[in-house]
Protein backbone atom coordinates (compact mmCIF):
# COMPACT_ATOMS: atom_id res chain seq x y z
CA UNK A 1 0.00 0.00 0.00
CA UNK A 2 1.45 3.23 -0.77
CA UNK A 3 1.25 5.81 2.31
CA UNK A 4 -1.08 8.93 0.96
CA UNK A 5 -0.06 12.22 2.07
CA UNK A 6 -2.99 13.90 2.75
CA UNK A 7 -3.04 18.34 2.25
CA UNK A 8 -5.04 20.89 3.42
CA UNK A 9 -8.43 20.61 2.59
CA UNK A 10 -8.23 17.18 0.62
CA UNK A 11 -11.23 15.01 1.72
CA UNK A 12 -10.59 11.76 3.77
CA UNK A 13 -12.57 9.32 1.57
CA UNK A 14 -14.52 6.24 3.02
CA UNK A 15 -11.84 4.04 0.70
CA UNK A 16 -8.75 5.85 2.13
CA UNK A 17 -10.23 4.97 5.23
CA UNK A 18 -10.65 1.41 4.72
CA UNK A 19 -7.56 1.03 2.79
CA UNK A 20 -5.67 2.42 6.36
CA UNK A 21 -7.90 -0.02 8.54
CA UNK A 22 -6.84 -3.01 5.80
CA UNK A 23 -3.65 -2.69 6.17
CA UNK A 24 -2.03 -1.53 9.53
CA UNK A 25 -2.12 -2.83 12.79
CA UNK A 26 -2.49 -6.18 14.04
CA UNK A 27 -5.07 -9.16 13.14
CA UNK A 28 -6.45 -11.45 15.37
CA UNK A 29 -5.88 -15.32 14.71
CA UNK A 30 -6.69 -17.47 17.11
CA UNK A 31 -6.86 -17.77 20.96
CA UNK A 32 -6.91 -21.45 22.91
CA UNK A 33 -8.79 -21.13 26.44
CA UNK A 34 -7.95 -23.73 28.72
CA UNK A 35 -8.30 -24.52 32.13
CA UNK A 36 -5.97 -27.23 34.47
CA UNK A 37 -4.31 -27.79 31.79
CA UNK A 38 -0.28 -29.23 31.85
CA UNK A 39 0.60 -28.12 28.32
CA UNK A 40 -1.73 -25.87 26.25
CA UNK A 41 -1.27 -24.92 22.74
CA UNK A 42 -2.52 -22.70 19.99
CA UNK A 43 -1.76 -25.05 17.16
CA UNK A 44 -1.96 -23.65 13.52
CA UNK A 45 -1.29 -19.97 14.60
CA UNK A 46 2.40 -19.60 12.01
CA UNK A 47 1.83 -18.88 8.62
CA UNK A 48 3.22 -17.58 5.70
CA UNK A 49 0.83 -14.80 5.47
CA UNK A 50 2.94 -12.79 8.68
CA UNK A 51 6.78 -12.49 9.70
CA UNK A 52 5.90 -11.01 13.12
CA UNK A 53 3.65 -12.19 15.82
CA UNK A 54 2.21 -11.09 19.40
CA UNK A 55 1.38 -13.17 21.41
CA UNK A 56 -0.51 -12.85 24.74
CA UNK A 57 -1.49 -15.23 27.66
CA UNK A 58 -3.55 -14.43 30.45
CA UNK A 59 -2.94 -17.24 33.61
CA UNK A 60 -3.07 -18.64 36.55
CA UNK A 61 -1.63 -21.86 37.95
CA UNK A 62 -2.09 -24.60 40.47
CA UNK A 63 1.38 -24.38 41.76
CA UNK A 64 3.57 -21.11 42.29
CA UNK A 65 6.27 -22.26 39.37
CA UNK A 66 7.32 -20.95 35.84
CA UNK A 67 6.53 -21.52 33.02
CA UNK A 68 8.35 -21.91 29.37
CA UNK A 69 7.14 -22.16 25.81
CA UNK A 70 8.31 -24.85 22.76
CA UNK A 71 7.37 -24.29 19.23
CA UNK A 72 5.37 -26.60 17.03
CA UNK A 73 5.67 -27.42 13.87
CA UNK A 74 3.72 -29.62 11.30
CA UNK A 75 0.41 -30.78 12.60
CA UNK A 76 1.88 -30.92 16.33
CA UNK A 77 5.45 -31.94 16.75
CA UNK A 78 6.44 -30.13 19.36
CA UNK A 79 10.44 -29.16 19.12
CA UNK A 80 11.95 -30.42 22.86
CA UNK A 81 15.64 -30.31 21.19
CA UNK A 82 18.00 -28.44 22.89
CA UNK A 83 17.55 -25.23 20.51
CA UNK A 84 16.14 -22.48 23.31
CA UNK A 85 18.41 -19.73 23.57
CA UNK A 86 17.15 -17.05 26.15
CA UNK A 87 18.70 -14.32 28.04
CA UNK A 88 17.35 -11.18 30.47
CA UNK A 89 16.76 -10.48 33.61
CA UNK A 90 14.06 -10.57 36.72
CA UNK A 91 13.15 -7.43 38.71
CA UNK A 92 11.60 -8.37 42.26
CA UNK A 93 13.38 -5.97 44.49
CA UNK A 94 17.04 -6.30 43.08
CA UNK A 95 17.55 -7.45 39.42
CA UNK A 96 18.64 -11.40 38.67
CA UNK A 97 20.12 -12.70 35.40
CA UNK A 98 17.91 -14.98 34.27
CA UNK A 99 18.45 -17.08 30.97
CA UNK A 100 19.94 -20.22 29.54
CA UNK A 101 22.15 -21.70 26.51
CA UNK A 102 20.38 -25.05 24.31
CA UNK A 103 17.59 -25.69 26.37
CA UNK A 104 14.38 -27.80 25.66
CA UNK A 105 12.34 -24.95 26.42
CA UNK A 106 12.32 -20.60 27.00
CA UNK A 107 11.02 -19.38 30.18
CA UNK A 108 8.77 -16.80 29.61
CA UNK A 109 6.83 -16.57 32.91
CA UNK A 110 5.58 -17.22 36.33
CA UNK A 111 2.12 -17.74 37.59
CA UNK A 112 0.44 -17.15 41.04
CA UNK A 113 -1.99 -20.07 42.44
CA UNK A 114 -4.54 -17.84 43.24
CA UNK A 115 -7.40 -17.44 40.28
CA UNK A 116 -7.90 -13.79 40.95
CA UNK A 117 -4.58 -12.76 40.26
CA UNK A 118 -3.75 -13.39 36.70
CA UNK A 119 -0.21 -12.94 35.40
CA UNK A 120 0.40 -11.35 32.02
CA UNK A 121 3.20 -12.49 29.73
CA UNK A 122 3.39 -10.39 26.01
CA UNK A 123 5.63 -12.01 23.38
CA UNK A 124 6.90 -10.26 20.49
CA UNK A 125 8.12 -13.07 17.91
CA UNK A 126 9.57 -12.70 14.63
CA UNK A 127 9.93 -15.44 11.78
CA UNK A 128 8.40 -18.65 13.22
CA UNK A 129 7.17 -19.49 10.05
CA UNK A 130 9.81 -18.84 7.66
CA UNK A 131 12.92 -20.77 6.92
CA UNK A 132 14.99 -18.53 9.43
CA UNK A 133 15.96 -18.72 13.34
CA UNK A 134 13.10 -17.60 15.44
CA UNK A 135 13.35 -14.59 17.55
CA UNK A 136 11.36 -13.01 20.68
CA UNK A 137 11.14 -10.33 23.14
CA UNK A 138 9.33 -11.61 26.32
CA UNK A 139 7.63 -9.50 29.08
CA UNK A 140 6.15 -10.62 31.62
CA UNK A 141 4.47 -10.02 35.22
CA UNK A 142 5.19 -12.93 38.07
CA UNK A 143 2.80 -12.11 40.39
CA UNK A 144 4.36 -14.87 42.77
CA UNK A 145 7.47 -12.26 43.15
CA UNK A 146 5.91 -10.01 42.58
CA UNK A 147 8.83 -9.93 39.61
CA UNK A 148 8.83 -8.05 36.33
CA UNK A 149 10.41 -10.45 33.91
CA UNK A 150 12.38 -9.02 30.38
CA UNK A 151 14.17 -11.45 28.25
CA UNK A 152 14.98 -12.23 24.82
CA UNK A 153 15.66 -15.75 23.11
CA UNK A 154 16.26 -17.73 19.88
CA UNK A 155 15.27 -20.74 18.63
CA UNK A 156 18.46 -21.96 17.07
CA UNK A 157 16.60 -24.12 14.38
CA UNK A 158 15.35 -23.04 10.49
CA UNK A 159 11.88 -25.25 11.10
CA UNK A 160 8.79 -23.78 10.02
CA UNK A 161 6.84 -23.42 13.22
CA UNK A 162 3.10 -23.20 13.08
CA UNK A 163 2.02 -23.45 16.97
CA UNK A 164 3.04 -22.79 20.58
CA UNK A 165 2.83 -24.51 23.57
CA UNK A 166 3.27 -23.41 27.16
CA UNK A 167 4.28 -25.81 29.96
CA UNK A 168 4.44 -25.10 33.63
CA UNK A 169 7.84 -26.06 35.49
CA UNK A 170 5.24 -28.28 38.27
CA UNK A 171 1.29 -28.25 38.26
CA UNK A 172 -1.24 -26.73 35.80
CA UNK A 173 -2.51 -23.72 34.18
CA UNK A 174 -5.56 -22.08 33.59
CA UNK A 175 -5.72 -19.14 31.26
CA UNK A 176 -6.05 -18.02 27.91
CA UNK A 177 -3.77 -18.06 24.66
CA UNK A 178 -4.16 -15.45 21.96
CA UNK A 179 -2.19 -14.48 18.58
CA UNK A 180 -1.91 -11.82 16.68
CA UNK A 181 -0.33 -10.92 13.54
CA UNK A 182 1.58 -7.75 12.74
CA UNK A 183 -0.07 -6.90 8.86
CA UNK A 184 2.65 -6.56 6.26
CA UNK A 185 2.27 -3.20 4.64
Amino acid sequence: MAIKTFTTGEVLTASDTNTYLNNGGLVYINATTYAASAAPQVLSCFSSTYANYKIIISHYGSASTTFAFQMISGTNTVDAGANYYGYGLAYNAGVTDIGGAATTSQRCGGHSATSTILCETVIDMANPNVAARTQANIHAFDANGPAVLLLGTQVATTTQYTGIQIIPASGTMTGTIRVYGYRQV
